[in-house]
């Protein structure tokens, strides 16, 4: 966080977060000079999803974005990987945009689309991993970064994993522009960072491993702001439970829907 004695527009660039596999650190003048946001109307915007995201987040949090497993490893999906994480991006940033009805003026949406960041963890030790096996090298590596374990951050709340099911979601997922009602969205895998088995605060058949439906991640990522995985998304039984904001559902390993009791309430903003 910035002291007093560093002026919130003269921020360095280490202030952000940065992962040792990015080339380069982040940055962008923009959020340099953030003190100059409030001399704009949409700053005061509260009930705007991408005005208030920006006001709530310290500098700390941006860039913002997921850290994402890859679990899967043929020479076919050696093929495809840079097309379905392209899908992958191009469903969160149609997000972003469908999310405000504002023509004139775009510019915290484009902040968020331009401070938008994950990481990929691409390695074929990670081929056919489990989740408890994720979510152990999630938590070493949050106890070496800053906040991590305070799980303030949504980033560091859960992980996401593109396994082969959610591949194959992405692969033969529709552009997210003509995606129709109706029709299944691809979907990936989280892994609950928060989870301890047999602790009392954790919903009885919930096992910290969830699965999200693309079109919902952008705004998962605000709910992550201020509730724990668990408080979204019903416990499944057998089946996984799966994130699209408050309508409720499950799917089997293959990722087929199946029918959960539905109880989650509005969005909240």
């Amino acid at each position: 966080m910035t002291s007093s004695s560093q002026p919130i527009e003269n921020m360095p660039e280490d202030v952000f977060y940065h992962h040792s596999s990015w080339p380069e650190r982040w940055s962008h003048p923009s959020f340099q000079k953030k003190q100059e946001w409030v001399n704009h109307l949409w700053y005061r915007e509260s009930g705007r999803y991408a005005s208030s995201f920006l006001h709530r987040n310290i500098s700390e949090d941006f860039p913002w974005g997921f850290i994402i497993y890859r679990t899967i490893y043929t020479p076919e999906s050696d093929e495809l990987w840079p097309a379905v994480l392209s899908k992958f991006t191009r469903y969160i940033h149609y997000e972003i945009d469908c999310q405000c009805d504002v023509v004139d003026d775009r510019m915290p949406e484009q902040l968020v689309h331009e401070s938008h960041q994950d990481v990929i963890i691409s390695d074929k030790k990670w081929d056919g991993a489990s989740v408890d096996q994720i979510r152990e090298n999630f938590l070493s590596y949050l106890v070496t970064t800053p906040r991590g374990l305070e799980f303030t951050n949504p980033r560091f709340k859960g992980c996401l994993v593109i396994d082969a099911p959610a591949l194959e979601s992405l692969l033969h997922a529709p552009e997210p522009e003509n995606w129709q009602f109706g029709m299944q969205r691809p979907f990936v895998g989280m892994v609950d960072a928060q989870y301890v088995e047999g602790q009392r605060w954790m919903p009885t058949g919930y096992w910290g491993y969830i699965r999200v439906e693309l079109g919902h991640l952008w705004f998962l990522y605000l709910q992550l702001t201020w509730d724990d995985l668990h408080e979204l998304v019903l416990p499944a039984g057998e089946f996984i439970p799966v994130y699209n904001e408050d309508l409720g559902s499950a799917q089997d390993e293959e990722g087929n829907p199946q029918s959960v009791l539905r109880n989650r309430g509005g969005r909240r903003t």
